[in-house]
């Protein structure tokens, strides 16, 4: 298996990870084309974990490593901290203004997580069933907005703690990216 993400912020860094297989990732860091400020193997606990990683503004690049949610510093690769969840990661991390991450787990779990150290701020778990992916978005208010697939819903969420401010169901659910 190969397959290529690529994550990028306004500084121009760049994350791409590279799946060797299910098992093994290869993350590399670079500041521009052609450069590469370190490379690293991340074992994946043989869960597929073909998520994109998010790169933060402080340099903290968050990437998903099967069951677990890796914060590795971004200018050595040296690992920050690792949020182990009883389930598998099921979403991109996406990081809210304040730099909290937002992650989903299988059985329709969302964990809020400090960015610095990966304690969790709140736990959310959505009325959902089978869900096999969740996709993040951040609201200019802060709010949290989360979709899964297969039901076709559409939660809002208070970002500070996770308290539901409203959700909507499509007729018959369905894929919602």
């Amino acid at each position: 298996m190969a397959f290529i993400t690529i994550c990028r912020d306004l500084g121009m860094r760049f994350a791409l990870l590279i799946l060797l297989s299910l098992s093994l990732h290869r993350l590399v860091l670079g500041q521009a084309p052609g450069t590469k400020l370190w490379e690293k193997e991340v074992a994946a606990d043989g869960a597929s974990s073909w998520y994109s990683p998010a790169l933060g503004d402080n340099g903290t690049l968050y990437v998903v490593a099967g069951g677990r949610l890796l914060a590795l510093d971004g200018k050595s690769g040296a690992q920050v901290w690792e949020f182990q969840g009883a389930t598998e990661v099921v979403s991109d991390p996406v990081i809210g203004s304040d730099g909290t991450v937002y992650v989903g787990f299988k059985g329709g779990w969302v964990f809020a997580l400090e960015g610095a150290t990966g304690a969790r701020k709140w736990l959310r778990r959505l009325e959902t069933s089978n869900c096999y992916w969740f996709t993040f978005a951040i609201g200019s208010d802060g709010a949290v907005y989360v979709t899964s697939s297969p039901q076709g819903k559409v939660w809002a969420l208070e970002g500070s703690n996770g308290i539901l401010k409203w959700e909507v169901g499509l007729d018959g659910g369905g894929d919602l990216w």
